[in-house]
């Protein structure tokens, strides 16, 4: 998948391809559907099982959650960072991620597998939903530049440089 001008263009299985004649400014895919901030800044989700955003939904960012297993039989969701409003996130909900924390302006956000984490106006981060249980507990009073979120671990860039991990990181990502 790419853009192409504005232009959306995807290829591979047939379930996946985009909408004929979309146009999108940001572009998110995860193994069960894709989606795009289109001219007008609204969503669209497209895939074999794409999980609807709200109507009214307008954002600047998006986050999937990407299943590395089965991405056919897994949970299917997305968070957006939206104009001039909190984070909102969608679809099913196995770790209530739609619990976003009251009125949470974000500049960035990341999805793994039943947990969102954004980065606030402030550079806080912050996660929530059904954070991973076991491996290393995401650091307080993270102040983060970037944002990354996995099936079972998350990272940041903070404000210093350094790379910080949480959740699985018995394959030493914490070491970095």
């Amino acid at each position: 998948m790419f853009l192409r001008g504005p232009l959306v263009t995807c290829w591979g299985d047939a379930q996946h391809e985009a909408p004929p004649g979309i146009a999108a400014k940001v572009i998110a895919a995860s193994g069960a559907m894709t989606c795009a901030v289109t001219a007008d800044d609204s969503v669209n989700c497209w895939g074999p099982h794409p999980a609807t955003p709200p109507a009214d939904l307008k954002a600047s960012r998006l986050a999937l959650n990407s299943q590395l297993t089965d991405p056919m039989s897994g949970p299917r969701f997305g968070c957006a960072v939206t104009l001039g409003g909190p984070v909102r996130c969608w679809g099913d909900d196995p770790g209530h991620v739609q619990n976003v924390p009251a009125d949470l302006q974000a500049k960035e956000i990341a999805v793994g597998r039943g947990y969102a984490c954004a980065i606030g106006l402030d550079d806080q981060a912050s996660c929530w939903g059904t954070l991973p249980r076991f491996g290393q507990a995401m650091p307080a009073d993270l102040k983060a530049s970037a944002l990354s979120a996995s099936f079972r671990s998350a990272g940041a860039i903070d404000m210093l440089g350094k790379f910080v991990f949480w959740g699985d990181t018995s394959d030493g990502r914490s070491q970095l």
